[in-house]
């Protein structure tokens, strides 16, 4: 049970950090976060405390509190956390959803400031609509997928051609 403890401590720091003022701690956090997520399988992340944590990326994303590199480095290990636990276990975009995800993932689309950011945006709101169609379509994630199509690569193109064709797949053929 000690591995519980040590994780659950090692969380709790990681979260302390993130909630910190100091842009330096939340960097590291993240990167710690990031790394951990990127190596975890299914069953790792069952004991994960998504409900703490996809809130505190998602309110990062939203106002990383600075308009420099540290913003940039802060927007990417977010939406790097975020994109591995969705495409680790896909239920979690549920969670992002009920966490006011879907606006900021939106905005970001809207607003391309850093082109890996939005990419990594892509590819989540691409999760998330294979699970909830319509509440992406709702939150205007159709509008914001496509507005800067032509800017991504192609293979980021078919993310977004993807998600676009799965928002719409719900919309009975009157409603257009």
């Amino acid at each position: 049970n000690s591995q519980l403890d040590e994780g659950t401590s090692q969380f709790s720091s990681m979260f302390r950090d993130l909630k910190s003022d100091d842009v330096g701690r939340q960097i590291t956090a993240l990167t710690e976060l990031s790394e951990y997520l990127s190596f975890s399988s299914e069953e790792a992340l069952i004991s994960f405390p998504m409900e703490t944590f996809i809130p505190i990326l998602i309110r990062l994303l939203e106002s990383p509190g600075h308009a420099d590199e540290m913003a940039a480095q802060v927007m990417l290990l977010c939406c790097r956390c975020l994109h591995n636990v969705v495409d680790i276990l896909p239920p979690t975009a549920r969670i992002i959803t009920a966490a006011g995800g879907l606006p900021v993932l939106c905005t970001n689309l809207l607003n391309v400031e850093y082109i890996d950011v939005a990419e990594l945006t892509v590819s989540i709101v691409e999760w998330i609509s294979e699970d909830q169609p319509l509440q992406v379509l709702k939150a205007g994630g159709l509008q914001a997928i496509l507005t800067f199509l032509d800017f991504f690569q192609i293979s980021v193109q078919r993310q977004a051609a993807n998600a676009a064709a799965l928002m719409l797949q719900p919309v009975p053929s009157g409603d257009h």
